[in-house]
């Protein structure tokens, strides 16, 4: 009996302490069309301020109104702020990967949480596939998901999947990637290139972008976004593009607020969201 008890708790100490996470920035392969990177600060004032306002919009809620995988948590779970930043990933990196039909994937990591779901993972049978190492499972044939290491890992398909694991593997991507034309500190960072396929439907074919988004408190969230070359033609394109965002971020009940600026060939673009809670909670919690 004691044999089984320091084996399992041997175990659990591997699977929640000892497996490494891997830095998620890796995942990132040469001219992506869309790549995603934020890296929260759980002390950040936004952040915080963002965590209590939801917190305290589900208090007001039955347990039946919230999203399955909220009533699902311990009421302790759903109702403070420190339990909501607890669940903010360390580090995460999004990306959209192909050059036609673009398939997103993302890598995680995040504490204790994501560590716990892959201890009942692997204790329990859940994940069905293996990789290099890699315990995934896949939905419906096409999603994939699970981890290596302690780094959580999703796809669009299976075979993208394996890839970010040899990109993990291999590390070739060194460091994060980081704006260099705007300056202000972002909680996340997004680069967009000339080939992404979903300019075309605006007629910006060709435009590439830097961004940096900030929560400054629970309500409110900047966005700085420049472009390093954007012919004069092109200009009423984004204008008209600026605007159809707008309407649309209306009919989700928040308010987007954009200034652009003209520098030599490049454009800055200013913007600002009001209702950042209410589109939070829309967004990801129903």
């Amino acid at each position: 009996m004691l044999f089984f008890a320091v084996f399992a708790l041997g175990l659990f100490i591997y699977l929640m302490v000892l497996v490494p996470e891997f830095p998620t920035h890796r995942i990132i392969a040469p001219n992506q069309p869309v790549i995603a990177y934020a890296k929260p600060d759980p002390t950040d004032p936004g952040l915080q301020e963002l965590a209590q306002r939801l917190s305290e919009r589900w208090e007001g809620q039955s347990r039946q109104e919230l999203p399955e995988w909220l009533r699902n948590l311990s009421p302790h779970d759903t109702g403070s702020q420190q339990s909501l930043i607890a669940l903010l990933p360390t580090e995460m990196t999004v990306i959209f990967d192909g050059q036609g039909s673009l398939q997103r994937a993302a890598a995680v990591n995040g504490g204790a949480q994501l560590r716990l779901i892959r201890f009942i993972g692997t204790t329990v049978g859940g994940w069905e596939k293996e990789y290099k190492g890699a315990r995934y499972m896949t939905v419906r044939h096409t999603y994939a998901f699970g981890f290596y290491g302690a780094t959580l890992l999703w796809a669009e398909s299976e075979p993208l999947f394996q890839q970010l694991v040899d990109r993990l593997e291999k590390g070739q991507t060194s460091a994060p990637p980081m704006v260099t034309h705007l300056k202000g500190s972002y909680d996340l960072v997004a680069f967009l290139r000339p080939h992404a396929s979903f300019w075309r439907q605006w007629g910006l074919l060709g435009l590439s972008a830097e961004i940096g988004c900030d929560v400054v408190s629970g309500d409110r969230m900047t966005m700085d976004i420049y472009c390093p070359s954007v012919p004069d033609g092109w200009l009423s394109a984004v204008r008209s593009t600026l605007e159809e965002l707008s309407r649309k971020m209306k009919e989700e009940g928040v308010t987007l607020r954009w200034t652009i600026k003209r520098e030599g060939e490049g454009l800055f673009i200013v913007g600002e969201l009001s209702g950042l809670t209410q589109f939070v909670n829309r967004r990801f919690f129903r």
